[in-house]
């Protein structure tokens, strides 16, 4: 038994080393590294044969890396960030050799690594990527303070990009900062009457009391009233055109509920007549139903505010109109109370809500303008926060 124990052992051991000799032969040197690793780190004898493979596959790959990170540097620009990554890999699998260090197999076979100092290399690959971003960023820059916007936004991400990757420029902070200004749209948001009829009062004080500094972004900032000497991008104008409250209305209303509703007991009987059983020998009670009904008069008053207008956006400098789109809003009043004659338990849950309210007075006209302002107010800020007007 003891000598199949060994003989399988050995073909385990056998089948394992061929295994990496496969790898190596076929060039997967990674992969070779990773598997050669784990099977010495579990190996207290360390097998001179595991020992070269891994000593051989890790030179491999290691100079194979080494050729693909300089062609990536002499590429230039971008392609550094590629050899970043290169060079992060090789500083990975040496972290997975180190600890193994001096490697030597059970036979004395000492194993050679040549190790690569990958901080050096990575150091000078950021400040190539932080060249680079820097250069573009002043591209862009020069553009943002041409106007463009769009570039300006761009070369903050770049300038930033450039002071992340160790580019100690003396005047980053002061070009990102310049870049931000300079990609920021300011917009005024400002209310034109141009209804037939007068504005009530307030009517004005309630739209424009919105809050417009929680729908700023990172790039827009609203202004209800614009700080002296800052220049608009763009006026957000909302123009109302129509104020309209219709006439009171009071409707009396007639209808009739009906229901099942439960009436005591009855013996359940069978079809002869006698009174039925359960199984412990009891007499069998079932529940009895009758109809109850209900007549119900409504009145209802009703009224409705709506107020009509028009979001337009334009360019402040030049007056461009870059965006319209119509708002209608509207206010309902809507109030009922019911009597009945009949049996109150014939009643829907709704219509017993109504059983009793007071009618209230209808609400002057004045106020319901305030309140379909307040409705234009709420939709003044939706259009604000969602619209792309750029």
């Amino acid at each position: 038994m003891k000598n199949f124990i060994l003989f399988i052992l050995a073909i385990i051991t056998l089948g394992s080393c061929n295994t990496l000799e496969r790898k190596l032969e076929s060039g997967q040197y990674d992969q070779t590294v990773i598997r050669a690793a784990r099977k010495l780190a579990g190996d207290k004898t360390k097998k001179t044969k595991h020992v070269k493979i891994l000593e051989e596959a890790f030179a491999k790959v290691t100079a194979q890396d080494l050729a693909t990170a300089k062609s990536y540097e002499e590429r230039g620009g971008r392609a550094y960030l590629k050899a970043i990554d290169v060079y992060d890999g090789i500083a990975d699998r040496q972290a997975l050799i180190i600890p193994f260090l001096p490697l030597v197999s059970k036979d004395g076979y000492r194993a050679e690594f040549n190790l690569v100092e990958t901080r050096g290399l990575i150091a000078n690959a950021r400040r190539e990527v932080g060249k680079y971003y820097y250069s573009i960023g002043m591209h862009q820059l020069e553009r943002g303070r041409a106007g463009d916007k769009e570039e300006a936004r761009i070369a903050h991400q770049s300038l930033n990009k450039a002071k992340y990757y160790q580019n100690n420029h003396s005047q980053i902070d002061a070009m990102i900062a310049e870049a931000y200004e300079l990609g920021l749209t300011h917009i005024y948001v400002n209310l034109r009457n141009e209804a037939p009829v007068i504005m009530p009062a307030r009517f004005e004080d309630e739209i424009l009391s919105v809050s417009v500094r929680d729908i700023n972004d990172k790039w827009k900032r609203f202004y209800l009233n614009p700080p002296g000497g800052k220049a608009m991008d763009i006026n957000a104008t909302l123009i109302v055109s129509e104020i309209h409250v219709s006439p009171e209305r009071e409707l009396i209303r007639e209808y009739h509920e009906s229901k099942e509703i439960k009436d005591g007991w009855k013996y359940k009987t069978g079809k002869n007549g006698k009174r039925l059983k359960d199984s412990l020998g009891n007499f069998i009670k079932i529940d009895k139903y009758r109809r109850v009904d209900a007549n119900i008069v409504e009145m209802t008053r009703e009224k409705m505010a709506t107020v009509d207008g028009m979001m337009r956006y334009t360019d402040a400098r030049n007056g461009e109109v870059l965006r319209m789109k119509p708002i209608t809003v509207h206010n309902n009043f809507a109030n009922a109370t019911c009597r009945y004659y009949g049996d109150r338990r014939a009643l829907s849950s709704s219509t017993l809500k109504r059983i009793g309210t007071q009618l209230l007075p209808f609400p002057t006209d004045h106020d319901m303008t305030l309140l379909a302002a307040h409705e234009m107010k709420l939709a003044l800020k939706d259009d604000l926060a969602l619209s792309r007007y750029e």
